[in-house]
């Protein structure tokens, strides 16, 4: 099966079930589509709670040990990032591996009601609340601008659980909105459908009377007079709900959240008066938390400004025995690009493969897309060897990392390799770059930069 002998397939299971949390395992790839060859990778993606990349060494490092004569891909299926891939993956997903006969928990973790305090009930959201599935309507109905507009599951900010407006959707001006497809302050809008699993069930509270309408891949969920929607809103965004839509996988078609299933997650709801107790506690809370984060953020910010103030004047009154020399006398630039699209395969490697929206911070061990080392072979990207410098140098222009792994890079980048690193260290190349790179945005094509073309 998908090439492998019973024994090969036997042990490698066996390692599989010594991971607890571990529940399935999909093979991906030519193995599950049948058209592999005798050394094909083993593409392989894991589903289970609270995995980590922990979770991937430990195993690499088991299965290693089986001295088997062929690479492992291993990736945990929530954090993978790649529209493509995800698509791939339930496209051509095999099962390999499924724990407990493969049934996978679908309980929310509420307590029973014998175990909450006095006056406490376990319900059911169904119970509680209404749910409505957002409008469906046809491109034809798509325009650039009306008075018409209808949210969408990217009009729900997974990180801040709030709404976000910024991308909108017009719908011709003649097109009839019935009420229940229609805001109403007081709702949550929930995600239904998308083509990433980190985004289903993502939740955000209607907290103001807008006349809007929600499309079909989201919904509306109506609180009814026994809970409290801010109350049903923090029993959304708790780890015990999350942890709930995690579970609710079936077989690799995971993109889809039924509203029964919505209607069976758990809540332990209290009197309405000690709801709003609990609302209270925990806006004050969140508050603190934010205010936290704002005051560290800024401390941050005021570090790095003064750090970077004393590096400018360090290389501005630059000592007797300074030697200027050009970028290219001293370092090798490699150049980058990118492997066709059209070929999915090329996707769905290891290989760590970075574009600029992956210089998020001064140092990058990973990134959003990974490649196979066909990939490699046939395109002009270029893997540079980890501890040097990249570049952004066309879009993200001046945008400087230190890369912390083997990283293959795009057309837009540039890995900036020391000949002789005892000449010449790789932080001081990096902070060199931090101190010209208003200079490198301004000049644009300007000769300093012209140098890493």
């Amino acid at each position: 099966m998908f090439g492998l002998d019973a024994d090969t397939l036997r042990n490698i299971k066996k390692v599989f079930a010594t991971l607890p949390n571990l529940e399935k395992v999909i093979l991906y790839g030519s193995r599950a589509k049948g058209n592999y060859k005798d050394g094909s990778d083993i593409d392989i993606t894991l589903l289970g709670k609270q995995l980590t990349l922990k979770t991937v060494y430990a195993l690499e490092e088991v299965l290693g040990e089986l001295y088997l004569p062929y690479t492992f891909d291993i990736s945990i299926f929530t954090q993978i990032d790649n529209d493509d891939l995800i698509k791939h993956i339930l496209r051509v997903g095999k099962t390999f591996y499924l724990k407990e006969n493969g049934k996978l928990k679908t309980e929310s973790g509420a307590k029973n009601n014998s175990q909450l305090p006095k006056g406490w009930e376990v319900k059911k959201l169904g119970e509680v609340c209404e749910v409505q599935r957002g409008l469906t309507y046809s491109g034809k109905d798509a325009v650039d601008y009306s008075d018409i507009i209808v949210l969408r599951a990217t009009n729900i900010n997974l990180e801040r659980s709030a709404l976000d407006f910024s991308e909108l959707k017009y719908l011709r001006n003649n097109f009839i909105i019935k009420d229940k497809y229609k805001l109403r302050k007081g709702s949550l809008l929930i995600c239904f459908s998308s083509g990433s699993k980190n985004h289903l069930g993502k939740v955000a509270l209607v907290d103001n009377n807008y006349n809007y309408a929600f499309g079909g891949f989201i919904g509306q969920i109506n609180p009814k007079r026994e809970v409290d929607s801010k109350y049903l809103f923090y029993s959304l965004i708790s780890e015990q709900y999350k942890q709930y839509i995690s579970e609710l996988t079936d077989g690799v078609n995971i993109n889809n959240l039924k509203i029964k299933d919505l209607q069976n997650f758990q809540i332990p709801t209290p009197s309405l008066p000690e709801q709003k107790r609990i609302i209270t506690i925990l806006d004050r809370t969140f508050k603190a938390i934010d205010q936290a984060k704002t005051n560290t953020e800024q401390n941050l910010k005021n570090a790095k400004e003064l750090f970077e103030s004393y590096l400018n004047r360090i290389f501005e009154e630059k000592g007797d025995d300074w030697e200027e020399k050009r970028l290219g006398e001293v370092c090798n630039i490699i150049g980058g690009g990118t492997p066709s699209k059209k070929n999915d395969e090329f996707y769905i490697g290891n290989i760590p493969w970075a574009t600029v929206r992956d210089m998020k911070t001064d140092k990058i061990k990973d990134t959003e897309f990974k490649i196979t080392s066909k990939a490699v072979l046939n395109s002009s990207t270029n893997i540079i060897p980890k501890g040097n410098v990249i570049i952004a140098t066309r879009v993200g222009l001046g945008k400087i990392c230190i890369i912390e792994s083997n990283i293959a890079i795009n057309q837009d980048l540039k890995g900036i390799i020391p000949k002789a690193s005892k000449q010449l260290s790789v932080g001081f190349l990096f902070r060199w770059f931090k101190n010209i790179s208003n200079d490198i945005i301004n000049e644009g094509t300007g000769q300093r930069f012209r140098e890493l073309n």
